[in-house]
């Protein structure tokens, strides 16, 4: 979570067009989607101690699951969250977890 964390903070402190139009909920989005690619590293990392896979396959199968993490994600309707006040914040971001779990197993939401 840390990673997802600071990865995000770093995006949302530099001064390019990828952090100028960031709203609130595509910075939670951006969040969550790191956060899930973080939890999939997990097990790659564990096929890499098992000597289960090479460095170049555990490189594609990291830029593979970006892409469909970033695919699933971009899929959030954003606008159904609503806007969303500090208060808000942490329960906008568990339904936007629970949405991303469902897209992940297939189910729409």
């Amino acid at each position: 979570m840390r990673q997802a964390s600071l990865e995000q903070i770093k995006v949302l402190l530099a001064s390019g067009p990828e952090s100028s139009n960031l709203s609130g909920l595509e910075a939670i989005r951006n969040f969550i989607g790191e956060l899930t690619v973080r939890l999939g590293l997990i097990e790659l990392r564990d096929q890499i101690l098992a000597n289960s896979v090479t460095a170049k396959q555990a490189h594609q199968r990291e830029t593979g699951l970006r892409q469909w993490v970033k695919a699933k994600v971009n899929k959030l309707d954003l606008g159904s969250y609503g806007t969303v006040t500090t208060r808000d914040f942490h329960q906008v971001a568990r339904q936007m977890s629970a949405d991303v779990l469902r897209l992940l197993k297939g189910e729409r939401s």
